[in-house]
C-alpha cells in the first residue's frame, strides 16, 4: 500500500522540507487536540474527512521519489455546464438571495511520465512567495499545489490573515485599472471580516489594499492583524470558508454551491499547513490538483457577482490553470493544449 508522504516549501524561500510522517489521523471539526503537526482540511466536512499528520522528522532540500499510483475518475467541467451554473448564480444574485458565490470547475489533462519531484521543485522555483506542497496518503491519493493565499499565521506579536480576491493576468498590470466588479469582489471579504470580528469582539488592524502577483495572475490583497489573546479555533471558524472561497453571505453561498456544482470540491478551497505550537501557518488550498496514473485534475474557480460576465469568468479560470499547466508543459509532462 502507498505510504503517507509530505513535502512542502514555505513562502519566501526556495528551500523545501521532506517530512517523515506517521499514518494520517482523521480529525473531527476544527479539533487538533490529537497533537498533529500538519493538517489538510476539505472545503466542507459533509463529503470529505479532515486529515492530520504527525511529523516525526524532517530533512531539508532532500530529493524524493513519488510515483502516481491511483486510477483517475476523470472530472472535466464542460463550458456548457459551467455556463448553466453561472446563470443560476446570476439569477440568485439578481433575486437578492446572495451577493457573491464562488463557482468552481474541474479541468483534466493527460500527463506523460510525470516526475512529481521535478514538478514540485519547478513550482517552488517559479512561485517563491507561495506555499507549495505535495501530500500523498492512501485515503486521498496525491494532491499538489502552490497557493498564494494565507488564511492564518502566528508570529511572536500577532496573528495575520489576508483578504485576497479579484483576478486578472499579470500582462494587464500596466494597461488598465481594477474595474468595479473586481473591487467589489475584494470588498465583500473585508466587509465580512469587519462584521464578524466586530460581532465576536475581536480587535484587528487592516492594511491598505495592494496588488499581489501569483504566477501568471495578480489579485487585490490586504493584510489583517489580530492579537495573540484570541483562540485560533475561533478565528478559523470566521476565516474558513470565508467569502474568498465560498461567497457572501457565506452560508447561503455554500448551500448554493452544494446545489449547483456537479463535482465534489474535496480539498480544493479547503486549507492546509502547519499547526505546531511554535509554527502556525495555514493556507487556502487553491491552485491545486490531484495526480493520477496518467491524468491530473485541476480545480479552478472564481467569484461571481452582479457585474460578472460568463465568458470573462471562464477565461479567468483558464488563466488560473496556467499556474500548474505552464510548468508541466515546460517540463514536457503534458502536450500543449489548444488554448493555454
Amino acid at each position: 500500500m502507498q505510504q503517507t508522504f509530505l513535502a512542502y516549501s514555505l513562502p519566501g524561500t526556495t528551500d523545501h522540507y521532506v517530512a517523515t510522517v506517521a499514518d494520517s489521523i482523521q480529525l473531527a471539526g476544527e479539533d487538533v487536540d490529537k497533537k498533529v503537526d500538519f493538517v489538510l482540511r476539505p472545503f466542507t466536512s459533509s463529503n470529505e474527512v479532515s486529515l492530520g499528520f504527525r511529523i516525526l522528522a524532517e530533512s531539508k532540500n532532500t530529493p524524493f521519489n513519488l510515483e502516481p499510483y491511483s486510477d483517475c475518475n476523470i472530472l472535466d467541467t464542460t463550458k456548457e455546464s459551467y455556463r448553466d451554473s453561472f446563470r443560476t448564480i446570476r439569477s440568485e444574485i439578481q433575486q437578492g438571495l446572495v451577493e457573491k458565490a464562488v463557482l468552481s470547475r474541474c479541468k483534466s489533462v493527460t500527463h506523460q511520465s510525470l516526475d512529481i519531484y521535478k514538478l514540485f521543485r519547478e513550482l517552488n522555483r517559479r512561485y517563491e512567495s507561495s506555499f507549495t506542497y505535495v501530500v500523498s496518503d492512501p485515503n486521498i491519493g496525491i494532491w499538489m499545489g502552490s497557493t498564494p493565499e494565507l488564511i492564518l499565521a502566528r508570529n511572536r506579536t500577532c496573528y495575520t490573515t489576508t483578504a485576497v480576491a479579484a483576478t486578472r493576468p499579470v500582462s494587464q498590470q500596466a494597461s488598465r485599472e481594477w474595474n468595479t466588479k473586481e473591487k467589489a469582489e475584494h470588498e465583500f471579504i473585508n466587509r465580512y471580516l469587519r462584521e464578524e470580528f466586530d460581532k465576536a469582539g475581536i480587535n484587528y488592524m487592516m492594511s491598505d489594499v495592494s496588488e499581489v502577483i501569483a504566477g501568471p495572475v495578480m489579485h487585490l490583497s490586504n493584510e489583517i492583524r489580530l492579537g495573540l489573546e484570541h483562540d485560533p479555533k475561533v478565528l478559523m471558524d470566521i476565516l474558513h470558508p470565508g467569502p474568498a472561497l465560498s461567497g457572501y453571505p457565506t452560508q447561503k453561498a455554500i448551500n448554493l454551491i452544494a446545489k449547483i456544482e456537479s463535482h465534489q470540491r474535496r480539498f480544493y478551497t479547503g486549507y492546509l499547513g502547519l499547526v505546531r505550537a511554535t509554527d502556525l501557518q495555514l493556507y487556502a488550498n487553491i491552485r491545486c490538483m490531484q495526480i493520477y496514473n496518467d491524468q491530473c485534475t485541476l480545480y479552478l474557480g472564481g467569484g461571481i457577482t452582479i457585474d460578472s460576465e460568463y465568458e470573462s469568468e471562464w477565461v479567468e479560470t483558464e488563466n488560473k490553470a496556467k499556474t500548474l499547466l505552464e510548468p508541466m508543459l515546460e517540463l514536457g509532462f503534458i502536450k500543449a493544449p489548444k488554448k493555454l
